[in-house]
């Protein structure tokens, strides 16, 4: 069977559709207007002079960080300089391989960017990172439009 438009087929399917008041009043929500920001230099401003632990370190703006950054650690799939090799979808209960720095001081920022739609359970790598870092701020970015 085949449909002349994409209302065909949903009003074949039946339910509630984009177009029902139904799906409208439960599924659509208005977004508030939120300023745009640059994200290499907001990530840059936020890791100059702290200890910054970086998860997906391979990423273009990793130099960027680690050249901000006072201390820096990355982690990610493959060993590199300035860079330990971790599996981060590692679901077992084994921790990071960076608890703390070198010293036993805390980190100051962790900073996960274009990470998590790379990770195929996205949920268990941040409950990892709340219940090893407790309380050390992480910043995170996604791919976008914009």
């Amino acid at each position: 069977m085949s449909y002349a438009t994409l209302d065909d087929l949903r009003s074949h399917l039946g339910g509630a559709t984009p177009h029902s008041p139904a799906y409208r009043e439960k599924m659509l929500h208005l977004l508030p207007a939120m300023p745009t920001v640059d994200r290499t230099a907001f990530l840059g401003k936020r890791a100059t002079g702290r200890r910054v632990l970086e998860f997906g370190a391979s990423g273009p703006l990793q130099p960027l960080i680690q050249q901000a950054s006072a201390v820096y650690q990355g982690i990610d799939r493959v060993d590199g300089p300035g860079i330990i090799g971790f599996d981060l979808d590692d679901v077992s209960e084994r921790q990071l391989p960076v608890p703390t720095y070198r010293d036993g001081q805390a980190w100051d920022l962790m900073i996960a960017g274009e990470l998590l739609e790379h990770l195929s359970n996205p949920g268990h790598f941040l409950t990892r990172l709340k219940r090893q870092y407790v309380g050390v701020p992480l910043l995170l970015t996604t791919p976008n439009a914009f």
